[in-house]
Protein backbone atom coordinates (compact mmCIF):
# COMPACT_ATOMS: atom_id res chain seq x y z
CA UNK A 1 0.00 0.00 0.00
CA UNK A 2 1.47 3.32 -1.03
CA UNK A 3 1.55 6.45 1.07
CA UNK A 4 -1.16 8.00 -1.12
CA UNK A 5 -3.44 5.00 -0.60
CA UNK A 6 -2.88 5.16 3.16
CA UNK A 7 -3.80 8.85 3.21
CA UNK A 8 -6.88 8.22 1.12
CA UNK A 9 -7.93 5.34 3.37
CA UNK A 10 -7.55 7.58 6.45
CA UNK A 11 -9.59 10.35 4.82
CA UNK A 12 -12.31 7.86 3.90
CA UNK A 13 -12.36 6.56 7.48
CA UNK A 14 -12.68 10.11 8.89
CA UNK A 15 -15.40 11.01 6.42
CA UNK A 16 -17.31 7.83 7.18
CA UNK A 17 -17.19 8.66 10.88
CA UNK A 18 -18.36 12.22 10.18
CA UNK A 19 -21.25 10.91 8.03
CA UNK A 20 -22.28 8.56 10.83
CA UNK A 21 -22.32 11.41 13.36
CA UNK A 22 -24.34 13.63 11.04
CA UNK A 23 -26.86 10.85 10.38
CA UNK A 24 -27.31 10.38 14.13
CA UNK A 25 -27.88 14.12 14.53
CA UNK A 26 -30.46 14.08 11.73
CA UNK A 27 -32.29 11.17 13.34
CA UNK A 28 -32.32 12.92 16.72
CA UNK A 29 -33.60 16.19 15.26
CA UNK A 30 -36.22 14.46 13.12
CA UNK A 31 -37.49 12.59 16.16
CA UNK A 32 -37.54 15.79 18.17
CA UNK A 33 -39.31 17.72 15.42
CA UNK A 34 -41.81 15.11 14.23
CA UNK A 35 -41.92 12.61 17.09
CA UNK A 36 -44.57 12.35 19.74
CA UNK A 37 -44.58 15.03 22.34
CA UNK A 38 -46.47 15.85 25.46
CA UNK A 39 -48.65 18.92 25.15
CA UNK A 40 -48.79 20.20 28.68
CA UNK A 41 -50.00 23.68 29.32
CA UNK A 42 -48.19 25.68 31.91
CA UNK A 43 -49.88 28.03 34.31
CA UNK A 44 -50.85 31.29 32.74
CA UNK A 45 -49.63 34.56 34.13
CA UNK A 46 -51.75 36.94 36.18
CA UNK A 47 -54.32 38.78 34.11
CA UNK A 48 -54.30 36.19 31.32
CA UNK A 49 -57.11 33.83 30.46
CA UNK A 50 -56.45 30.21 29.71
CA UNK A 51 -58.00 28.93 26.51
CA UNK A 52 -57.88 25.38 27.88
CA UNK A 53 -59.65 25.96 31.20
CA UNK A 54 -63.36 25.25 30.79
CA UNK A 55 -64.06 27.10 34.03
CA UNK A 56 -62.49 30.30 32.74
CA UNK A 57 -64.64 33.39 32.08
CA UNK A 58 -64.02 32.89 28.35
CA UNK A 59 -66.02 29.68 28.27
CA UNK A 60 -68.69 31.03 30.61
CA UNK A 61 -69.21 34.03 28.31
CA UNK A 62 -69.50 31.78 25.25
CA UNK A 63 -72.69 30.22 26.62
CA UNK A 64 -74.23 33.70 26.87
CA UNK A 65 -73.83 34.37 23.15
CA UNK A 66 -77.02 34.07 21.14
CA UNK A 67 -77.17 31.52 18.39
CA UNK A 68 -78.21 32.96 15.02
CA UNK A 69 -81.80 32.25 14.16
CA UNK A 70 -82.81 30.92 10.77
CA UNK A 71 -85.66 32.46 8.89
CA UNK A 72 -87.81 30.01 6.97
Amino acid sequence: MTELEKNQAEIIKQQSHQIQLLEEKIQFLMKKLFGTSSEKSSKVGPGQLSIFDENSPFFKNQSQLKKPTRKS
